[in-house]
């Protein structure tokens, strides 16, 4: 599983879980949070685990996915 993860303000909170094949659709809809929050949020991926391995992140101003390695 793949938790789409929210930073407001430094609190995370995970927002929604998904299979792994969804996760343009987790990222579409990052963007389009992002969009109406006025940019005042981030937004990570991460994988569901004991790790919790960061996958990706994204930010203001465009919301573009850079990813973890």
């Amino acid at each position: 599983m793949i938790k789409l993860q929210v930073n407001n303000s430094g609190a995370r909170k995970d927002i929604v879980s998904s299979a792994p094949d969804k996760v343009d659709t987790l990222k579409s809809a990052a963007s389009q949070l992002g969009s109406v929050a006025a940019g005042h949020v981030k937004f990570r991926l991460v994988e569901a685990g004991t790790l919790g391995r960061v996958l990706g992140y994204s930010e203001a101003p465009d919301f573009a996915w850079s990813t973890c390695q």
